[in-house]
């Protein structure tokens, strides 16, 4: 049984065992997601069509005939599990005992990542099924894979995991083919890509790439303007993440005037009990109920990673009125039991609490482990450089950090 009090290293090692499970070793890459099946699941599904309604009142049973792995990769998954991953090699250090096996896993990751590839940059399809067929060739999701590359690729080339050429250049295509496309990005994506652009940049401090990142950052507040909400938590929360490091970077007001609103917000409309909502209005930011869902990865991956980045950013009024929230939804997820000796279960109706789905996602436990990190690491660290949360593979490395002479 789990405690109100587990602390944060548990809540990693747990993420990380299901990473585990999840890793392919022949093909060197993450498979899809864990699930639970059972005889009743081909009588659940046609229920599906009417959203999450029907489940909000229904207590889905326990009773599973087995834990199955979806054998299916998929390519945006497997770049956030190593972002994830990544994080976690960092506060380890080279001299752990695990640093070289989840290193290699990286890398592996990578390079089977890097395979599918085009010519003009973008990586091809999202999922790959076990006969090798690529699948979901459409826009968004090869745009969406391409951004999850670039970032977890640019971060292993920041620690120096690769001395090949070849991927370089394949993160230089990747990141000129996403700068030329941004404009067909939704939010949650366009705010990912100034994570990925922040990991470029911290290495090659050039001014062109923070004008990009610049004009990404206009485009999320063009598109929230007057509104509360982006309507949906992920973009909502992402785009928090991602105006505090424009914030930080150029220490324009608009950057942090804009993500205070989003926060204060999502805080607003935060469950007594710390469950963060999903669905919003954009006209005044109120949740809508009978949409709502509680994702795990959102109270202990997203939420934390981009709360903890806007507390690098926030005055002292906010700072404890944040922490606080952050503290609630990671504790929610004790409270929930949500962690099962299987795997961790991947959301709850936003009603009734019941259990919505039996399956733990690829990229969750890799968002996961960043955002407990991220707040591990501002929470036991009272002075710390906040470019320390953006760059943890900078510290005691000679490299070239955001100048300051390019701050406003």
């Amino acid at each position: 049984m789990m405690k109100k009090n587990m602390d944060l290293h548990t809540f990693i090692k747990m993420n990380l065992s299901v990473l585990d499970r999840l890793y392919d070793e022949k093909l060197g890459a993450f498979n899809r997601k864990i699930y639970a099946y059972n005889k009743l699941v081909p009588l659940v599904k046609p229920f599906g069509g009417f959203g999450v309604i029907p489940f909000h009142f229904m207590h889905l049973p326990r009773l599973y005939e087995s834990i199955k792995i979806d054998p299916t990769k998929d390519l945006k998954y497997i770049g956030h599990a190593c972002v994830g991953l990544l994080w976690y090699i960092i506060m380890l250090g080279e001299k752990h005992r695990d640093y070289q096996a989840y290193q290699n896993k990286v890398k592996s990751c990578i390079r089977f990542l890097s395979s599918y590839r085009d010519p003009e940059g973008y990586l091809r399809c999202r999922y790959v099924l076990t006969n090798h067929q690529e699948m979901r060739t459409d826009f968004r999701s090869i745009a969406e894979s391409t951004n999850a590359f670039l970032w977890a690729a640019q971060i292993a080339c920041n620690l120096n995991l690769f001395k090949e050429r070849v991927i370089n250049e394949r993160i230089d295509s990747a990141l000129k083919w996403l700068l030329n496309n941004k404009k067909f990005l939704i939010p949650q994506e366009k705010a990912r890509l100034v994570y990925a652009l922040a990991q470029v940049y911290g290495l090659r401090n050039d001014r062109d790439l923070l004008v990009s990142m610049e004009s990404i950052g206009q485009d999320l507040i063009s598109e929230l303007t007057h509104y509360r909400s982006f309507s949906y938590f992920s973009d909502n929360i992402d785009a928090v993440g991602a105006l505090s490091i424009l914030y930080l970077f150029t220490k324009n007001p608009l950057f942090r005037d804009f993500s205070r609103r989003l926060v204060h917000n999502l805080i607003k409309t935060q469950g007594s009990e710390g469950t963060w909502r999903w669905r919003f209005r954009r006209s005044n930011g109120k949740y809508i109920p009978l949409l709502d869902v509680t994702y795990t990865v959102h109270q202990l991956g997203m939420a934390p990673f981009a709360l903890t980045l806007y507390l690098s950013i926030c005055n002292i009024n906010d700072l404890s009125y944040v922490a606080e929230s952050i503290q609630k939804g990671i504790l929610w997820v004790a409270e929930k039991r949500a962690f099962t000796e299987h795997f961790i279960i991947r959301s709850f109706s936003g009603l009734s609490g019941a259990i919505f789905e039996f399956e733990q996602r690829s990229y969750e436990p890799g968002l996961n482990i960043l955002g407990l990190l991220s707040y591990n690491l501002f929470k036991h660290n009272e002075k710390l450089d906040p470019l320390n949360l953006i760059f943890p593979w900078a510290v005691d490395k000679k490299v070239i950090l955001p100048s300051r002479r390019f701050y406003r």
